[in-house]
Parts: structure tokens; sequence; C-alpha cells
């Protein structure tokens, strides 16, 4: 009886996955969502990093906008902590060559601010530097 069942399967086209199909299948299956994964796991750490140096953009910038109100405009350096960065002010007079005629009205300095953050094995920042406008000694 069983081989009749069987026979009439195989002379009407129907036929299940074998054994081997199967594994087939379930390896391509688990190697395409190991790739998926490590995409998906590398666009965590990017957006990670992006937000950190946004984060650390706009502390630099808070520093730098209250440089002349809050901080005074004179040469020297600050360091602070803010949550996981760290920072640090720097302010020397701008030195030029030549003219000093410019010096009786205004005094330049050269501002450079760096912000700093730990990442995994290392640490990262950012640096700008700036040119701010002072009264003359």
């Amino acid at each position: 009886m069983k081989s009749l069942a069987r026979r009439s399967a195989i002379m009407s086209g129907e036929r299940g996955f074998s054994l081997i199909e199967v594994l087939v299948s379930f390896v391509l299956l688990s190697m395409s969502l190991a790739v998926i994964l490590q995409i998906f796991s590398t666009n965590l750490r990017a957006v990670d990093t992006v937000r950190k140096q946004t984060h650390a953009l706009i502390l630099a910038e808070s520093k730098l906008a209250e440089l002349g109100n809050e901080i005074p405009l004179a040469p020297g350096e600050q360091s602070g902590e803010s949550g996981a960065f760290s920072w640090q002010l720097t302010v020397s007079p701008y030195a030029e060559d030549g003219d000093e005629t410019n010096r009786i009205i205004h005094e330049l300095y050269d501002v450079a601010m760096t912000v700093n953050w730990e990442r995994g094995a290392g640490s990262s920042g950012i640096r700008l530097k700036t040119l701010r406008v002072g009264a003359a000694r």
C-alpha cells in the first residue's frame, strides 16, 4: 500500500525537500543573517561615534562662546570636565610678524579648544582654533 502511494506521488510530480536541501537553506539563511547583524552593529558604532563628536563640538562651541564673558579673555589655560568629556582651553597672544601699530587699538589672541572623550581602547577628540579680539593692554 505504501509503495503504491509513493509511486503515485512520484508520478504526479509531487516531491518534498531532501534533508540536504533543507540544510543548505538553513546555512544560507544563517550566513545572510550574520551579515545583516554585522551591518547593524557597524552602523550602531558609527552612530555612537557621531553622537559623541556632536556632543564634543557643542561643548567646544559653548566654551568658546563663554570666552570674553564668563571666561576672561587673557593668556592662560583652563580645563575641566563635562560628563564623559574633558576639555582644555588655551589662550595665547597672537604672534604676528611685522606691524605693531594695531596693538594700540586691540590685542589679538590665538584660542585653541580641545575636547576629548574615551572611546574603547583609546581616546578621541576634536580641536578648534580661532582668533579673538580683545582690548589693548
